[in-house]
């Protein structure tokens, strides 16, 4: 993975860690599977920069969904991470194919 940067609201951290105890410090790792599947965010669909990734994370050994914006300073400011679906599993098995 190249250098890339994140941000978050520590707020938005602390909740998201207690409703699907996943931190988005860890939740970062997804950006290190080269295999991850990278789409727009479909909560945001007419809106540039908001992305969601699928992958998985070496560090926890699960796969994540992300949430996140690329800002256009080059950040990456992740809003929401949480253990992938059943489905979301299935969805990147089949386009790892």
């Amino acid at each position: 993975m190249d250098k890339l940067e994140f941000k978050w609201d520590e707020n938005d951290n602390r909740l998201n860690l207690e409703r699907y105890s996943l931190s988005f410090e860890d939740a970062k790792e997804v950006f290190n599977d080269k295999q991850a599947l990278l789409i727009t965010d479909p909560d945001y669909p007419n809106q540039k920069g908001h992305y969601v990734v699928l992958g998985y994370c070496s560090n926890l050994k699960i796969y994540v969904v992300c949430q996140f914006l690329k800002e256009s300073n080059g950040l990456y400011r992740i809003t929401a991470a949480r253990k992938a679906a059943k489905s979301e599993l299935k969805w990147y098995e089949t386009e790892m194919r």
